[in-house]
């Protein structure tokens, strides 16, 4: 039986609305998860320290790494704030935190604020989670607060002063001259080399990641932070974090190789390790699921 002409575009129609919902779920499903809510600002010691804080039960303080911002946490905030109070900080001279300039950016600075944060928001004790150079931060605030950080995970720590084989501290006074150069096509090339997962390189994480190094001041505070990640006390000191320190790795990292995951790990008397096959540099990134469940386990052990 022949069709009509009014049949032919009624099925064209209805195959179009078929292929429209395939594709919309199809979106849905690499859609990144809902934007980080309740954006705080506290000051501490004269300067603005952004912060986001969402969930209920125990606390956990995540920090991130050199370069970046709370903008990292997107995918694994919301797969543990059913179960835990969490703050995620900017840290000093990151994201939409200030960057004073003469600020040190040292590791007893850092150290210094985010203990005078936590003081300010009333939080006595909580657990830790650092990612690169906010992994070594954890560890020392480990080693010289014991009793305000029970359990501490350390996300591919920068916790080996050989990593920073250049030192770059002294070199913010050309921050005129290299703020120009960091441009989007910079700093994606940055992003194919942190995260495994080509498909989070997107508009929106491009947009998050280069945004706040659109000043001289953010510059200076990357160059400076170059004193932290060559601190020889956080390498030299591991053995005196007595907490339980979960290592989690990524094996296709790039940032920090994971031939120094045995080294670091073999120094903590009472670790865990976990390396995932195809993460990169921020498994909280790549496989946030594979993350928050490592966590969860972790900071539910008695």
């Amino acid at each position: 039986m022949l069709l009509n002409w009014e049949t032919i575009v009624l099925f064209l129609i209805l195959f179009a609305m078929l292929m429209a919902s395939y594709w919309i779920l199809v979106q849905l499903r690499k859609s990144p998860p809902p934007p980080l809510q309740d954006f705080h600002a506290i000051e501490v010691y004269g300067h603005k320290v952004r912060y986001i804080q969402e969930g209920i039960g125990p606390h956990l303080l995540l920090i991130h790494g050199i370069g970046a911002s709370v903008y990292v946490w997107r995918r694994l905030i919301p797969l543990l704030n059913k179960n835990f109070t969490v703050t995620a900080i900017d840290l000093l001279g990151f994201g939409l935190s200030d960057k004073p300039v003469e600020f040190k950016y040292d590791l007893d600075s850092q150290c210094d604020v985010i203990l005078e944060l936590l003081k300010k928001l009333k939080i006595d004790n909580c657990y830790i989670a650092g990612s690169s150079m906010g992994g070594a931060i954890a560890l020392r605030l480990a080693q010289i607060s014991p009793r305000k950080f029970p359990k501490v995970i350390a996300l591919a720590p920068a916790a080996d002063p050989k990593i920073a084989f250049f030192d770059l501290k002294n070199f913010g006074f050309l921050s005129p001259i290299i703020q120009p150069m960091i441009t989007d096509r910079f700093i994606k090339q940055i992003m194919k080399r942190v995260i495994y997962n080509k498909e989070l390189i997107t508009e929106e994480s491009l947009h998050h990641y280069a945004s706040p190094y659109r000043s001289r001041e953010a510059v200076v505070a990357f160059t400076k932070s170059f004193s932290l990640l060559r601190d020889q006390r956080i390498y030299n000191d591991l053995e005196k974090v007595q907490q339980p320190v979960l290592v989690l790795w990524g094996e296709k990292d790039k940032i920090i190789p994971f031939k120094y995951a045995k080294k670091i790990s073999m120094k903590l008397k009472n670790m865990s390790f976990y390396a995932h096959p195809k993460s990169g540099h921020h498994p909280h990134e790549d496989e946030p699921v594979w993350t928050a469940e490592k966590i969860s386990a972790f900071l539910t052990e008695k």
